[in-house]
């Protein structure tokens, strides 16, 4: 399986997506609405220090609920809106644990990229872990590095399009070096129409994707 694992994954998410667009697209909205619209409104009107505490307190659990979200998605089990906002429950595991990665694929990227691959792909299921298993944060690190073993070059695919895909994205936020403030601004039609295909329907399938993979990996264990 682990050959195909990534493939599998990605037919498999878009058929979820498709079954479950329904209850998928309203729910990335309230995620865009949370990690994009109110940051750019709190910057408008307060001091950049609340935006890095609202990304830090608020936008890190939406991020957590949603992997929860999509994690039931996966298995064919209901998931409901609430859990988008479940990682508030465990928001200090959860801002601790996406910290803790963030920081391990950034320094082992600063050193020569190999290594920020090797534990970004080891250590890309913490953040599943840590709300589904209720794991604690070094469980939740040790759980995904036993999972992901002898599966990491397909997490890579996985992860690489996750990051293509938010390269691929237009900006809708107006760039304050040109003299604007910074607010969302109209980018056009086709760049708008990029975002709203990206946000809510090639996003959350590679998610729902992601989550298959873990889920699939979980259940081997």
């Amino acid at each position: 399986m682990n050959k195909r694992l990534a493939v599998k994954c990605l037919k498999e998410g878009w058929d979820l997506y498709l079954e479950n667009a329904s209850r998928v697209i309203p729910a990335s909205l309230v995620q865009r609405i949370f990690a994009l619209i109110i940051p750019v409104f709190i910057w408008k009107y307060a001091p950049a220090f609340y935006v890095y505490l609202y990304l830090v307190f608020v936008v890190l659990a939406i991020d957590t609920g949603m992997n929860l979200f999509f994690i039931k998605i996966s298995r064919g089990e209901k998931a409901l809106y609430s859990d988008i906002f479940a990682g508030f429950k465990i928001y200090k595991k959860a801002t601790l644990t996406q910290a803790i990665f963030a920081l391990l694929v950034a320094g082992g990227t600063i050193m020569f990229i190999i290594p920020g691959i090797v534990l970004a792909t080891t250590f890309a299921f913490a953040e599943y872990a840590i709300i589904d298993k209720k794991a604690s944060v070094r469980g939740s690190f040790l759980y995904s590095a036993r999972i992901a073993t002898g599966f990491r070059p397909q997490i890579f695919i996985l992860i690489l399009l996750t990051l293509c895909l938010q390269l691929a994205a237009p900006d809708i936020i107006a760039d304050p070096s040109k003299g604007k403030n910074l607010f969302l601004s109209y980018p056009g039609f086709w760049p708008l129409v990029t975002n709203i295909l990206i946000f809510f329907v090639f996003a959350p399938w590679l998610d729902i994707a992601m989550a298959k993979a873990y889920a699939m990996l979980d259940r081997r264990k």
